[in-house]
């Protein structure tokens, strides 16, 4: 999948994804546009995120995958 559109996407998808791995978006990106990407961290989204990233050819860098090692389990415990 190297067609512009894609890559545009998986980088969209990049620029959103959260330090954790995670993505999430608030019901505000509905009438704000700007705040696409932005809010809170759902399960739901970052599931869609993960899958997204994995089906557009996009390398499996660590940023990649982090989502779906951390709901395996498979991430190290979160410092406290």
């Amino acid at each position: 999948m190297d067609a512009p559109y894609v890559r545009r996407a998986v980088q969209w998808l990049r620029d959103v994804q959260k330090p954790d791995g995670s993505f999430g978006e608030s019901c505000d990106s509905y009438e704000d546009p700007s705040l696409k990407g932005q809010g809170p961290s759902t399960a739901s989204q970052t599931a869609w995120g993960a899958m997204a990233r994995k089906v557009s050819g996009s390398p499996a860098t660590r940023e990649a995958t982090r989502p779906t090692r951390t709901a395996s389990g498979c991430s190290p415990p979160r410092a406290q």
